[in-house]
């Protein structure tokens, strides 16, 4: 951000995603290590506090949360990343939430989705043009509200074809090929 590099690189690239990562790696960590469990029970609501209030700033002074946004990418990103670890702890050590089926089932097929979303999404602008609200009888509201729900539905097509095609085969080479434990 500092540098001026365009938003686009500091939201996507690995390097500038380090923090989310990073979150999800330490809670994963944490969960398995009871020292460092205790620890973190001790900092997380002050450490809740503090990532709620980095939001503020973002939208006070750039009225938004746009990621292409300095602010945003220096504040509201990482603060996002951190309650969202925070979640993830409370939800582990809580109910049975986690291992509801449907939770299963997007857990499964996520990576796909995550793949193919932006591909699902280039499609569809291109084709849905009687979706838009100038297009549309719809309304606003109702047009927008209309391409999600088909964007999403095509998204988890495409990535049960994905996994089906691509990631399961991958999977099955586990058997043949040994690894490290």
């Amino acid at each position: 951000v500092i540098a001026g590099a365009p938003g686009e690189v500091n939201y996507i690239l690995l390097p500038t995603r380090m923090d989310a990562l990073s979150a999800g790696a330490f809670i994963a960590c944490a969960v398995r290590n009871p020292g460092l469990l205790s620890a973190l029970d001790r900092i997380k609501r002050p450490l809740a506090i503090a990532s709620a209030l980095a939001i503020v700033p973002p939208l006070l002074i750039e009225h938004t949360l746009d990621f292409q946004r300095p602010l945003t990418q220096l504040l509201a990103l990482p603060a996002i990343a951190t309650l969202s670890a925070l979640v993830v702890l409370h939800a582990s050590r809580s109910t049975n939430w986690l291992a509801a089926r449907p939770l299963r089932f997007f857990g499964r097929y996520s990576y796909g989705m995550y793949i193919w979303h932006i591909a699902v999404i280039a499609l569809l602008a291109n084709y849905t043009t009687l979706l838009s609200p100038r297009h549309s009888t719809m309304s606003f509201v109702g047009s927008y509200a209309t391409l999600l729900l088909l964007i999403v539905a095509a998204t988890v097509c495409t990535a049960l074809v994905s996994w089906y095609l691509v990631e399961l085969p991958f999977l099955k080479l586990k058997a043949v090929v040994p690894y490290a434990r």
